[in-house]
């Protein structure tokens, strides 16, 4: 029976004697997923001729294995009659001693060599993953973060490709799709969600032939995060709704910018309106509060973070709220309420003073609306007129509140060039005044 030994192009004679000794490699959970061979060799130099180059030969010998064992990622075989028992390795070479020698035809050694032989096609010696749940302050999304790492093996025939085989292993495991099966099993997000993929991290060790890699997700019910904060404020009768917000994307890259885009143009922008009136309702709004059109409004993107944010106020001032085109529109009213008339009647002598006979025809009372109206640039003359009338008719005195109403005149003047309308109209009314009020407090109503 012939044995060889050989480490990359080393051939040992004589051949070494060495222990073997075996461990099972395995994960968190138990599973084998290696084998760690580590092999203990002792082995002597020995020269017989009894000549005088035998110390030069065994100090040749001493630098031959050494130079040898010095070399990394060298295969490492033994051989029986030239069949393999050992082949196809690359260990690593630790603890190497040479005897400085007693003797001078003889120098004894060691060496140990270890390496590691994966269990299955992985290709990987270690490897941990762990997954972090938490929620988000806003209640109702959650951040997931997954941390996984691997030892890769060597199984190259040239070089190493311990860090190949871990990058490999890791990117079968990475994804949201991976995560371990119901959970999150205690933290919530709101309705029915998905995994949305954002930052990514990665530690390489090429040494060691290890990579890791750390992926954040954001579970969601919408492929985008809306925040908002919203005010009101009151100042000299006029009452502001203010609502300012950001539209984060979720995803990476441009990804992230366009379902900001779309959440923005599809979703948040037609709540603002129904956002504001509710808002007006809640915190003691008592008039009415125009949302068709915002009196102010910003909105500026982001394109880098993803995101969109936005400024909308509303008020409840209609001479704030003018449709587009109108560029200002102005409204007085003044009413001179009819009063009865009296005869005053003195008679010489009565010591009573004079006597006063009601005629029984009170005056007239008039109604007046007088404004202007003006278009911005290129907006139709017809189109502001006919905001003008609506504006108009919906002040104007009705017929059932009097006695008798007539339009006593109308005055309207155009200018195109200035875009403007100005106008002046009078009612004259009659109205049954034994009903007047005499007493109580003042009402400034009609």
């Amino acid at each position: 029976m012939a044995v060889t030994m050989q480490y990359g192009s080393y051939s040992f004679s004589p051949v070494p004697l060495f222990s073997w000794n075996t461990e099972m490699l395995r994960d968190a959970k138990g599973s084998g997923i290696g084998l760690r061979h580590s092999l203990d060799f002792a082995g002597t130099f020995l020269e017989t001729a009894g000549d005088d180059s035998n110390i030069s030969d065994i100090v040749a010998a001493r630098s031959g294995l050494i130079a040898a064992l010095d070399q990394d990622g060298q295969e490492f075989k033994i051989l029986e009659n030239a069949s393999g028992l050992v082949s196809g390795v690359y260990p690593v070479i630790s603890n190497v001693n040479v005897d400085e020698g007693v003797w001078f035809d003889r120098a004894d050694y060691t060496f140990s060599a270890s390496w590691e032989e994966a269990v299955g096609t992985d290709n990987i010696s270690d490897f941990s993953e762990s997954w972090s749940y938490q929620e988000n302050d806003d209640l109702e999304t959650i951040e997931v973060t997954q941390n996984i790492s691997a030892v890769g093996i060597n199984t190259s025939g040239t070089g190493n490709n311990a860090l190949a085989n871990a990058r490999t292993f890791i990117n079968t495991r990475t994804g949201y799709d991976n995560q371990p099966a119901n959970h999150p099993a205690f933290a919530q997000a709101s309705g029915s969600y998905s995994g949305y993929e954002g930052k990514r991290s990665e530690n390489v060790d090429v040494a060691a032939g290890s990579y890791s890699v750390s992926t954040v997700y954001t579970l969601s019910q919408n492929a985008f995060i809306h925040t908002q904060t919203s005010s009101l404020s009151s100042s000299d009768g006029v009452t502001t709704v203010r609502l300012d917000g950001e539209v984060r994307g979720l995803g990476r890259s441009t990804t992230a910018y366009a379902n900001a885009l779309s959440g923005w143009n599809n979703t948040v922008e037609a709540s603002l309106s129904g956002t504001a009136s509710s808002v007006y309702t809640e915190l003691g709004g008592a008039a009415t509060i125009y949302v068709s059109s915002p009196t102010s409004e910003s909105l500026a993107k982001n394109e880098n973070a993803g995101s969109l944010s936005y400024s909308r106020e509303y008020t409840d001032d209609s001479s704030d709220n003018l449709p587009s085109g109108v560029e200002s529109f102005n409204l007085d009213i003044s009413d001179d309420q009819p009063a009865t008339l009296y005869s005053s009647f003195s008679i010489f002598g009565r010591s009573l003073g004079n006597v006063v006979q009601n005629i029984g025809t009170p005056t007239e009372g008039t109604f007046t609306i007088t404004g202007n109206a003006k278009g911005s640039q290129g907006y139709a003359m017809a189109s502001l007129q006919t905001y003008a009338e609506g504006r108009i008719d919906s002040v104007r005195p009705l017929s059932g509140n009097y006695t008798t109403l007539r339009l006593e005149s109308q005055s309207v003047s155009k200018d195109n060039d200035a875009n403007e309308i100005q106008f002046t109209l009078v009612w004259k009314y009659t109205k049954n005044l034994s009903a007047a009020k005499v007493d109580g407090s003042v009402d400034l109503g009609s």
